[in-house]
């Protein structure tokens, strides 16, 4: 955490001579568990499987439980939108807890 905290104060001025963003302490607000995110799955089922495996193995090898966050854009662009939404409403065969959160690609009114 230290790491991305000290990359994003050390970053220089942009173009506009804007200052870096201030330094953020979560303190205590981080979960006592790894939270992990995948975003912008746009159709491709095959990768959005691999991307679990990676972390069901993860969670096994550290003995900690996750919450996987998914980020939104699940459909479009790729071969198997409607497979990819049939794959998260079903629980995960892999034990995940999954917490989609709504992408503008997935916001048709």
């Amino acid at each position: 955490m230290q790491k991305l905290i000290g990359w994003f104060s050390a970053r220089k001025t942009d173009q506009n001579n804007r200052p870096p963003r201030r330094r953020i302490d979560l303190g205590d607000a981080l979960p006592p568990y790894p939270v992990y995110a995948i975003g912008d799955v746009h159709g491709c089922l095959g990768l959005l499987k691999q991307a679990e495996e990676t972390i069901a193995r993860d969670i096994d090898e550290n003995g900690k439980s996750g919450l996987v966050v998914l980020l939104g854009d699940f459909i479009d662009r790729g071969p198997s939108s409607s497979q990819v939404i049939d794959h998260l409403i079903k629980p995960s065969r892999l034990g995940l807890k999954r917490l989609p959160i709504c992408g503008n690609h997935d916001d048709f009114s």
